[in-house]
């Protein structure tokens, strides 16, 4: 995911006379707004067959909870949403779910994605982690707000607009304003996204992370540097501390 979104920064760079827009969409509470009715649609529309539908039925279908409030328990009500935390089946269904978002919107000729040759680039999603590319954002923009809130009257999606950000390409002054008031998101220069920081210059990728982490693990080693470590210590700490700090990059970015 990192490396496409790489990829398409890298391609409007080359495309000045394009505009474009990323948005990165911050869902509230993604993971406990899931409407069971909806989820339990979803498994027979997609035809995951008769044993799994009634199992995640029995799952997910009248359950009660009560809550301690002050010393006291409520009375019993009923769960309507929320998918289970810790359980290996419930990233699957959130996905399961969220699948139909992204193809209506790649469905949407509304919409205006990124065209390379015959492919079109609107959507990539990581569980709830989810960035959307637009051309002529001004226009394609509200149209794709419009999809995600349509979407999340019947699925339980709420966007977060305090946290759902955008950077954008070759935009002038007053349309990156135009831009943040139809869209109502604002526009930052800077965005963490699956660990890695990323702005709209592709040349600024090692000086906000490679160099950032390479001054972080020299602190680190000075502060190890002055414990009564063993050899086997050593080699036990860079193994468990500092490879895997390095290694988290180069997959994201030479794939």
């Amino acid at each position: 995911n990192i490396r496409t979104v790489l990829d398409i920064l890298e391609y409007y760079e080359a495309h000045p006379e394009k505009q474009s827009a990323l948005v990165f969409l911050d869902a509230q509470k993604a993971f406990d707004k899931v409407n069971w009715e909806f989820m339990r649609q979803q498994v027979k529309e997609m035809k995951f067959g008769v044993k799994f539908g009634k199992m995640i039925e029995s799952i997910y279908s009248r359950q009660e909870a009560q809550v301690v409030i002050n010393g006291e328990m409520t009375k019993p009500f009923e769960i309507e949403r929320g998918i289970r935390q810790g359980c290996p089946l419930s990233p699957l269904l959130f996905i399961m779910t969220l699948e139909i978002l992204l193809r209506k919107i790649r469905q949407n000729r509304e919409i205006k994605g990124l065209r390379i040759k015959k492919e079109e680039y609107k959507a990539q999603a990581f569980a709830d982690d989810l960035v959307f590319f637009t051309e002529e954002p001004i226009i394609s923009g509200p149209k794709l707000i419009k999809e995600i809130e349509r979407y999340g009257e019947v699925a339980g999606l709420t966007i977060n607009k305090d946290k759902t950000k955008m950077i954008f390409k070759n935009l002038t002054g007053k349309q990156k304003k135009k831009l943040e008031e139809v869209m109502g998101l604002q526009i930052v220069k800077k965005i963490k996204y699956l660990g890695i920081w990323l702005t709209a210059r592709c040349s600024t990728i090692k000086e906000d992370n490679y160099l950032k982490l390479v001054s972080e693990i020299k602190k680190d080693l000075e502060k190890w540097g002055k414990l009564q470590l063993s050899m086997l210590g050593r080699i036990a700490t860079i193994k468990m501390n500092i490879l895997p700090r390095i290694l988290f990059f180069f997959p994201k970015y030479y794939n």
